[in-house]
Formats: C-alpha cells, structure tokens, sequence
C-alpha cells in the first residue's frame, strides 16, 4: 500500500508539473497583444527603410537622365534636347522628341519613373498624346510655343527662379542650376491632382501626405537629395492653385 501511494503522489506531482507548464487564454492573449505591439513599431520602421531605398534608387536616376542629357549634348553642340513647337505648358509633359533623345544615350523606360509611385509608370501616360510623354520627373529643356523660342509658354518668369536650359556650355555655375527634379504637383493642400482620369501625386511622401523631398539633377550632372521644407512652388500654368515643387 506504502509503495502504490508513492506512486499516486508521484503521478500527482507530474500532473501538476504539466498544468504548469501549459498556456492559459490569458497569457496566450497576452503573448499575441505584444507580438502585435512589437509589430506596430516594426512595420512602419520597415516602410521608412524601403523608401530610403527608394530614394536612393530615384537619385540614381536622376543622375542617369543628367549624364544621358551630357551626353546628348556632347554629339549635338552642347544643346539639351529642346521641346517642338507647340508642346505643352505642363513640366512633367515632355516630348517624345526629347525623351527620344535621352532614350538614344541607352536609357530604357523605367528610368523615366519614380520608384516611389510605380503606379505612374503606365502606357496612358508614356504615350499620352502624339506627341507628349508625361513621366515621374521634369526637365528644363528650353520650351518653345509657337511664337517661337520665347512667349507665354516659354516665360521664365513662371520657372520662379530657375531657369531653361538651351545649352549646357552657356550656363554659368553650372553645379547650381537644375536641370530636371522629381515632379511634385501640389492642388491646393491634398497634395493630389487629377487630369483626365490619372491621378498625380507627389513621389516621396511623409506621413502618408506632405512632400518629404524630392531628388534634384543639376547641369553639371550632379544629383542631391532637396528636403520638402526647401522646395519651392515654380510653376503655375493655368493661373490657379495647380503648381510644381522642386
């Protein structure tokens, strides 16, 4: 009897042991409230990683376009692609003739687009008219309206203190003139505008609304990363709250 209730007892204490070591709902529930809190402060540090990522790709291509340009330039006595007559007010409508050029110094398409908004990268827009293309970025290049060289479209003025780019060698400081930049349209402050159906938003976006930067390219070839707070409203075509950012 002795030796059968030792055993009892023995078995008592495993089960014991056992109920120990399960779970019970509340500390599951507790086990799962913090993998979803670590989550919560993991997740967005993820997003901020990717789009530094971005970021960087975007200035990578951004040098491309500048050393694309340089080279066009190179074989055409020092011109940057220049628009045709008639092209469009809009500084993220380039022509096809421009785009062609840049596209001949072996660029491919993709390189016309912003990582950051993928979305943007689509054949309504890479074949916009006969003979626009509207891409992620804008360039400078010397416009021409139909009055010629200068007019209402080709007025610098609206540029706010930038400029058009017609030869590479005729611009002085070179380093400090910009020759193309990511396209940043702003209606007045939802940071979104709609034509057509095509929705345009600015590229590198902080919180999910306001402009964080953007990539900027310069005549001598050279690219930087401009701050959101540095950026300057340069253009408003129509007269009205539809503006860019660079």
């Amino acid at each position: 009897m002795q030796k059968t209730d030792g055993l009892q007892a023995h078995d008592r204490r495993m089960d014991k042991g056992m109920a120990r070591r399960k779970f019970t709902l509340i500390e599951l529930l507790v086990v799962i409230a913090i993998i979803a809190i670590l989550a919560g402060l993991l997740l967005p540090a993820l997003g901020l990683a990717r789009e530094k990522a971005r970021r960087i790709k975007c200035l990578g291509q951004i040098k491309q376009l500048g050393f694309a340009t340089l080279s066009y330039a190179d074989s055409c006595e020092e011109y940057v692609p220049i628009g045709s007559p008639d092209q469009s007010n809009w500084l993220w409508e380039t022509t096809r003739m421009q785009i062609g050029g840049l596209m001949d110094q072996g660029l491919p398409r993709k390189t016309f687009y912003c990582p950051s908004y993928k979305d943007w990268d689509v054949d309504g827009n890479w074949n916009s008219s006969a003979n626009v293309r509207v891409t992620s970025y804008i360039f400078l290049f010397e416009r021409r309206s139909s009055e010629g060289a200068t007019g209402a479209l080709a007025d610098s003025a609206l540029l706010g203190g930038a400029q058009w780019i017609h030869r590479v060698d005729q611009v002085k400081n070179a380093g400090d003139v910009v020759m193309m930049a990511d396209a940043c349209p702003q209606r007045g402050t939802d940071f979104v505008f709609d034509s057509g159906g095509i929705v345009h938003r600015p590229m590198h976006l902080s919180r999910g609304k306001n402009i964080a930067g953007g990539s900027v390219g310069f005549v001598d070839g050279h690219g930087e990363w401009r701050m959101g707070s540095q950026m300057v409203r340069r253009h408003t075509p129509d007269g009205g709250t539809s503006h860019f950012w660079f």
